[in-house]
């Protein structure tokens, strides 16, 4: 798929979203997703945040596996705070707060689930 494609999507998306939105990891790697958190962004695509976990830690699993509780300390102190500020810089950088300002009717909006 043609990135230009992808990020005109995004940038529809978040043109024609009227509710905010945030984008699921949904596992790959955290170089991956904040490549797409960046498309996003310079796309203009208004999103809120994330909701990620493997990203995060998923290759922490195999270091645990292989080498055992110190190693996986040394792993979360080093390649997982890596992770958490590549994240966060993404997040600083591209993603939109959700503030009552970013809607001109805010109050309108529907806080109580749908039946």
């Amino acid at each position: 798929m043609c990135v230009c494609f992808v990020a005109r999507y995004l940038q529809v998306m978040g043109e024609r979203g009227c509710k905010p939105f945030i984008f699921l990891s949904d596992g790959v790697s955290m170089d991956v997703f904040c490549e797409m958190l960046t498309l996003a962004g310079k796309a203009k695509c208004k999103f809120n945040g994330v909701l990620c976990g493997r990203a995060t830690w998923k290759d922490a699993v195999d270091i645990y596996a292989r080498k055992g509780l110190k190693a996986l300390d040394k792993w979360v102190s080093t390649k997982g705070v890596s992770n958490l500020k590549k994240l966060l810089f993404c997040l600083r950088k591209h993603a939109t707060p959700i503030t009552p300002s970013m809607y001109e009717n805010w109050k309108t909006l529907e806080t109580e689930p749908r039946d």
